[in-house]
């Protein structure tokens, strides 16, 4: 009789505590939202030549979102 008392005791609260574990605090946060994403992309100047070995050129890059 008391191995079954003890049974039901250790049953019991394994039952509970995993029945807390699984429902959390119940508290859901909404997914983030999706990061910007590029639509437009100019680039100046639009042509150029190089005209020597090593040269650069400098440009720059204009990113436009939604």
């Amino acid at each position: 009789m008391r191995r079954q008392r003890l049974a039901i005791a250790v049953a019991t609260t394994l039952s509970a505590a995993l029945w807390t574990h699984a429902c959390g605090d119940g508290a859901t946060e909404p997914p983030p939202p999706d990061p910007p994403r590029p639509v437009v992309v100019s680039v100046v100047p639009q042509l150029t030549e190089l005209l020597a070995r090593g040269a650069t050129v400098q440009l720059r890059a204009k990113v436009l979102d939604q």
